[in-house]
């Protein structure tokens, strides 16, 4: 038997319950994923209060890493004991899932689970504005809102490493951009501003 976390009802994190479930064998064009990294991510959160609606009862998480135990009828270029990731599929809190075999991406021998199931979004949304959105060549200047994040410090890194000039922008440099390598070629910090105080009230109503 797997076990996964599940949900009823959207509220507090006590709506969250674990509970044994027989994942069964993968249908045509299936393969069941035995997980043992996940990711937690902000949308789990936003799954869980409503503000990201799922149908209920609902299994969190989006993304997950783990080893390829039985493929169904149908598919081709996986097989057992092949090492996969997915992400932005429902269901990741659990220990084992079926998936339809266009969903994971067979993982190379020098990428654990663990780092798969962390960046596998991150790193494919940093491919799409390197390579899909824009062809990065070098000597280019790019500028990298969010620079400090995790896909904008991949994308400053993956940049620098193709010969582009970095322009970060994040709001905390000092606690924020860490990683040296990770750090743009130029950097500057964010800042919000109040407009006047009235002369009625001396509170900034600018939600700061």
């Amino acid at each position: 038997m797997a076990r996964k976390v599940e949900m009823q009802s959207i509220g507090t994190p006590a709506v969250l319950k674990i509970v044994e479930t027989d994942v069964g064998s993968p249908g045509a064009g299936q393969v069941r994923l035995v997980q043992d990294a996940i990711t937690i991510n902000y949308v789990d959160v936003m799954v869980r209060t409503g503000l990201f609606p799922m149908r209920l009862p609902a299994t969190l998480g989006f993304e997950a890493a783990g080893v390829i135990d039985a493929v169904g009828p149908g598919v081709t270029g996986f097989e057992r004991g092949d090492r996969a990731a997915y992400f932005f599929v429902e269901g990741a809190y659990a220990t084992a899932s079926l998936k339809p075999a266009e969903n994971p991406v067979q993982l190379p021998y020098d990428i654990s689970n663990e780092v798969a199931a962390t960046f596998l979004a991150k790193g494919l949304t940093a491919w799409m504005g390197l390579y899909a959105l824009h062809r990065l060549t070098a000597g280019d200047v790019i500028l990298v809102l969010g620079a400090s994040g995790s896909v904008g410090s991949i994308l400053s890194l993956w940049a620098r490493a193709l010969g582009a000039t970095v322009i970060g922008v994040a709001g905390r440099l000092r606690s924020s951009l860490k990683s040296k390598r990770a750090r743009p070629t130029r950097s500057s910090q964010a800042t919000r501003s109040c407009p006047p105080r009235s002369a009625r009230s001396r509170r900034c109503r600018c939600g700061l």
